[in-house]
């Protein structure tokens, strides 16, 4: 258990920003009141839903695109994505993220290759249900995508040579003329 005085040292050791500067004043007192006081600051300022909401839009404007070889970006997205999933359940203006219109735009931070395959999932989808996939939808998909892409055994692979065995194989006319010698 956490005593009064280790409250605010802990609490401190998790906020930073304009969020530390505004509780800075209180972080030298180790009271249980000035713990709460810092807590009430926190709130009003940073932890109403409309402002919690704006943060998740911001990051999602601000999110670029990646390419197909950026494994650990798609990770970090679908972290971000799960989030906003998990915030989406208590906070309505997230709601927002079920539009087709919000899921286009997130759509556009993907590398192509895994957009082809949204698409192909969002028309699969509107075949069977006759509507757009949910955003959890979305975000199953892009955890998916970056299990995948992330997989410490098979994603060694992406760089080895896959021989496709319908196609004919280019040998070396020297070494076989060797060979049939």
């Amino acid at each position: 258990m956490i005593g009064d005085d280790g409250k605010m040292h802990v609490l401190k050791q998790h906020v930073d920003g304009p969020a530390r500067e505004a509780i800075s004043g209180l972080c030298s007192l180790h009271t249980l009141a000035a713990y709460q006081k810092a807590r009430i600051i926190l709130k009003e300022r940073f932890g109403s839903e409309f402002t919690v909401a704006n943060e998740f839009r911001k990051k999602i404007n601000a999110w670029p695109k990646m390419k197909p070889h950026e494994h650990k970006q798609i990770q970090s997205f679908s972290d971000f994505l799960t989030h906003c999933e998990i915030a989406a359940t208590d906070i309505k203006e997230l709601e927002i993220l079920n539009d087709c219109e919000k899921n286009l735009e997130l759509m556009s931070k993907l590398p192509d290759n895994m957009i082809n395959r949204w698409k192909r999932e969002v028309t699969t989808h509107r075949k069977n249900h006759r509507s757009y996939p949910s955003f959890s939808q979305f975000v199953k998909f892009v955890q998916t995508e970056a299990e995948i892409l992330n997989d410490p055994i098979t994603s060694s692979l992406s760089g080895s040579r896959v021989i496709d065995s319908h196609k004919p194989q280019k040998h070396n006319n020297k070494a076989l003329a060797l060979l049939l010698a």
